[in-house]
């Protein structure tokens, strides 16, 4: 994948929790993501305040080297299976204390942004039938899509099975890609028939799935969760959406210079006024924002002590280690050596 093809798919995020698991998982295989992939995720995550999303792009190289790795191209559901409550953070808590799986479903469809701005899944019923649906934002899937998919349905799969202790609550999997490896593979991790290359994602469900009571429903515990979850919506996704892509757009591109006001509007399909003015409710400027992004990289650079001041300033588009000196003291009164 080129650079350009990264830098275009920066405005679609999903969560860092994703990343962390798989990198949990991957470990227990004595394996390690490579120093490239590290850097960039650490230069996210690192500057980031509250919940951290990363790039689309940035997470399917993480699971493709996972797949060369390991040799293995069901490593995303085996991931999924792996997770656990604690992988999704509060989001995870509060819908393991719904009172049914319908619930659950159906609150992890109300803040599935927590997750990602991209894909969608949705539970529907009609009648006596319910099934899920998948999709994403801009109407097809792409090279990421599979990867995601398959760990999201594996994950939630591997917890109705173990808040129910109730096996097989679907009755097949229809998904639109082509299958990487023999249909009876998939069926036998999934615990269903599976079918590929379908018009769209589409998981019909076993009658009574919905009404499934979860063992671990605790009122008080889901109320607290409800409040700490709505909170975290309400700051990373409801209000800051675009400003953390605005941000993770300028984090990716420091290295090849600052990018302009006008580039980054439309990589936000928004006008330069209308970005401006978006900024200007919230205190900002779109230079400040920059020097505070280059301010928070670089003091969190040079603390680690991992890369020399060179490459910092190469990293921050810095055109001289000089001019990078000079902005620092700026920033922290001190200079890079002193600080």
């Amino acid at each position: 994948m080129t650079s350009s093809d990264y830098n275009n798919n920066n405005q679609w995020l999903v969560s860092a929790d994703i990343f962390l698991t798989l990198s949990e998982f991957l470990s227990q295989k004595n394996i390690s993501f490579p120093d490239s992939l590290t850097q960039q995720f650490d230069l996210i995550n690192n500057n980031s305040s509250g919940h951290c999303f990363i790039p689309t792009s940035l997470l399917g190289e993480a699971f493709q080297f996972a797949e060369n790795e390991t040799n293995d191209t069901l490593i995303a559901l085996r991931c999924g299976g792996f997770s656990v409550t604690k992988h999704w953070g509060f989001l995870g808590y509060l819908i393991q204390t719904c009172q049914t799986t319908g619930k659950a479903l159906a609150t992890l469809d109300k803040y599935s942004k927590l997750i990602s701005n991209q894909y969608i899944l949705s539970v529907h019923q009609k009648n006596e039938k319910a099934w899920i649906e998948g999709g994403t934002t801009q109407g097809n899937f792409d090279q990421y899509s599979r990867h995601f998919i398959e760990y999201i349905i594996s994950s939630i799969l591997g917890f109705i099975n173990r808040w129910t202790a109730i096996e097989g609550p679907c009755e097949s999997f229809h998904f639109p890609w082509k299958n990487e490896a023999p249909a009876e593979e998939y069926a036998t991790l999934l615990g269903a028939p599976c079918h590929f290359r379908s018009e769209k994602l589409y998981i019909p469900l076993e009658k009574d799935t919905l009404h499934y009571k979860l063992q671990h429903h605790d009122p008080r515990l889901h109320q607290l969760m409800l409040e700490k979850t709505v909170e975290l919506y309400r700051n990373a996704v409801m209000q800051d959406d675009w400003l953390i892509q605005l941000r993770t757009y300028i984090i990716n591109n420091l290295s090849h210079g600052t990018p302009s006001l006008a580039l980054v509007s439309t990589h936000l399909s928004m006008g330069e006024r209308t970005l401006r003015r978006k900024l200007d409710k919230k205190g900002l400027t779109y230079q400040g924002l920059i020097d505070d992004v280059r301010k928070e990289i670089a003091v969190s650079l040079v603390q680690e002590a991992k890369l020399s001041l060179m490459e910092i300033s190469l990293l921050l588009g810095f055109a001289e280690q000089s001019s990078f000196h000079r902005a620092f003291k700026r920033w922290t009164g001190k200079t890079p050596l002193q600080y």
